[in-house]
């Protein structure tokens, strides 16, 4: 956009000194003059439709914002109105409303004896040291890895091994016939 006006403003600046001088040089009737003249025509119409297209977008857009103002308006109003309504005319809500407002100040009043008495809390355990009950003595025997346990593991795998093979190694094979004597 500011190319085509800068332009514009280039073609009336200097183009009116080059436009006389060229009509002098050669008269208005020649090929140059007439160049010139169309490209000066034909910048200040680009200059003219941008100019054009803005302004009707911008109106557009103005148009569109005072349209959402005179909704909202009346929006503000109809809420008005409706509360209004609403409050005068309905005990139970205004009796709903009274109850909800105690009810907030009784969970302030609570909530302020609750960070007191965390704060109490939080004074007294700090306050506080460790009891020593009795000295820890540390065990004759590791717990870990008990030698008894894992014999009895290794034994009894060795036996469910060999009685594996020996199964294997007296059963008869299948599809084989047996004997004939």
């Amino acid at each position: 956009m500011n190319g085509i006006i800068n332009n514009d403003d280039n073609a009336q600046t200097f183009n009116v000194p080059i436009k006389l001088t060229a009509q002098n040089d050669r008269g208005s009737n020649s090929p140059q003059v007439e160049a010139a003249n169309l490209a000066v025509g034909k910048l200040r119409k680009t200059v003219d439709d941008a100019v054009d297209g803005i302004m009707f977008g911008l109106n557009e857009n103005l148009v569109s914002l005072k349209a959402s103002l005179d909704e909202l308006g009346q929006k503000l109003q109809n809420a008005v109105t409706n509360s209004s309504q609403i409050t005068a005319q309905d005990a139970a809500y205004a009796g709903a409303l009274q109850k909800l407002e105690s009810l907030k100040n009784e969970q302030d009043v609570f909530q302020k004896k609750l960070e007191q008495s965390d704060r109490l809390e939080a004074l007294a355990i700090a306050d506080t040291s460790p009891d020593i009950l009795d000295l820890a003595e540390s065990p004759s025997q590791p717990a870990s890895p008990n030698r008894r346990a894992a014999a009895n593991i290794i034994f009894t795998g060795c036996f469910a091994v060999m009685a594996g093979l020996l199964l294997l190694v007296s059963a008869p094979k299948p599809g084989a016939a047996p004997a004939k004597a």
